[in-house]
């Protein structure tokens, strides 16, 4: 790359999977909270308990396919980071 910087400030490396086509119009897209909270739920056990957003995330989610004739999700996640 002839000029490392975006606007003369900054240029961080590509995020984009080196392995995957993106031509072909199929994402994988990773959402992280700020300062990793947990936002969406958190487990309890072994099970994945939704917050309110958690619940309203997984429906917008799911609403996706109906309300855009040209978008689709084939399939999604809501989880929260694991500390070990």
């Amino acid at each position: 790359m002839e000029n490392e910087l975006y606007n003369n400030k900054y240029r961080i490396p590509s995020a984009r999977a080196y392995w995957h086509d993106y031509n072909e119009g199929t994402y994988h897209v990773t959402i992280c909270t700020d300062k990793r909270e947990h936002f969406f739920g958190e487990i309890r056990g072994d099970k994945m308990i939704l917050s309110r957003l958690g619940m309203q995330a997984t429906k917008s989610l799911n609403e996706l396919n109906a309300k855009y004739n040209d978008a689709s999700v084939l399939s999604f996640v809501v989880m929260p980071i694991i500390f070990i």
